[in-house]
């Protein structure tokens, strides 16, 4: 497909269009698993490259092709090809031009990962090719690049949340990234750019501007499903009163609170930097609450890109509220 994506430190470059460094979930499947957790393992990934692969074909065969735009990635390859040769089905082309990649893949990448991949590209050309519903009636070219962005971001999504892919420009993104260190979403863009520029010059430049507007919308799309809409956010409280700002979210919040040793860059003083998880929500009372503790402290209010494992707050142990995988720029 055509997304860069990375697995915490792995990154990768999924098929569907756009431009975004995605990291996915960070589970492993490990030999020392017994074998039914590790069958149940390989069947969830590859239920999501199933249902994955479905979506977007719906997406690319109903909106996409018969509106002639252009994915990004391999897909796009693929799509140019069949536009320029339809001796081939998209499907077909998208087949072969992933075969040497394959090859490369299984060569220096995980064994596990390209064996997922392959199963993910052999079913996505298979379904491009079975499905292929009657167009659909949109005729607006924007909503036709809208519409195919949330059906090729959503199927995107899904298989990328598995721990293989469907093939395309994944596979020579992660190798030039582990044996030249190149920038995954320099690479990404470069990738993208150079499909939308042939869809250009050889078809026009509205149509690659139409397509540039799916490539997006697909990304953001993408963006959703992998990270989802995080209710939470990391909190962090710079005060000469750290003791007696954390004794109050505790109190009146019933927020829990980490401490991290800090030192004033200026005054060479050693601070309590509080760090507390939370909901998005309850922002403005937790400012309100440090805040009328000491005046003059410092918050900053960041995005949170994970929230899992376990929260203790007065000795009471549990499940962290909300997990999601973050999401970089560059598909």
């Amino acid at each position: 497909m055509g997304m860069i994506v990375s697995r915490k430190m792995v990154s990768k470059n999924g098929n569907a269009g756009g431009a975004v460094a995605v990291a996915l979930p960070a589970t492993r499947v490990s030999a020392r698993w017994p074998l039914h957790t590790r069958m149940e393992a390989w069947l969830v990934d590859a239920a999501y490259i199933v249902a994955g692969c479905i979506v977007f074909a719906i997406g690319m065969n109903g909106l996409l092709i018969p509106h002639q735009l252009i994915a990004g990635g391999l897909t796009g390859a693929a799509l140019l090809l069949h536009y320029a040769l339809p001796l081939f089905d998209v499907g077909w082309w998208y087949f072969l031009l992933n075969i040497p990649l394959i090859w490369l893949g299984w060569r220096h990448i995980g064994r596990r990962f390209m064996m997922l991949t392959a199963f993910g590209m052999t079913f996505f050309s298979l379904a491009a090719v079975w499905i292929s519903p009657s167009p659909f009636p949109v005729y607006d070219p924007i909503m036709v690049a809208i519409g195919a962005g949330v059906l090729c971001g959503l199927g995107a999504g899904l298989i990328l949340r598995s721990q293989g892919s469907a093939g395309g420009l994944d596979i020579i993104s992660i190798y030039l990234r582990k044996k030249f260190g190149f920038s995954l979403g320099s690479l990404g863009f470069a990738m993208n750019g150079a499909i939308l520029l042939a869809g250009a010059w050889f078809h026009d430049l509205q149509t690659a501007l139409y397509s540039a507007v799916f490539i997006f919308i697909c990304a953001r799309v993408v963006d959703v499903v992998l990270v989802g809409v995080n209710p939470q956010k990391i909190v962090m409280v710079i005060s000469d009163h750290s003791e007696a700002i954390a004794l109050a979210l505790m109190q009146q919040m019933r927020c829990g609170v980490t401490f991290l040793q800090g030192e004033g860059g200026f005054a060479r003083r050693e601070k309590k930097i509080i760090c507390s998880v939370v909901r998005l929500t309850d922002v403005p009372r937790f400012k309100a609450c440090a805040l009328g503790v000491d005046a003059k402290a410092l918050l900053v209010v960041n995005d949170i890109s994970e929230v899992a494992g376990q929260r203790t707050f007065a000795g009471i142990s549990g499940p962290a509220a909300g997990r999601q995988e973050k999401l970089i720029h560059g598909r």
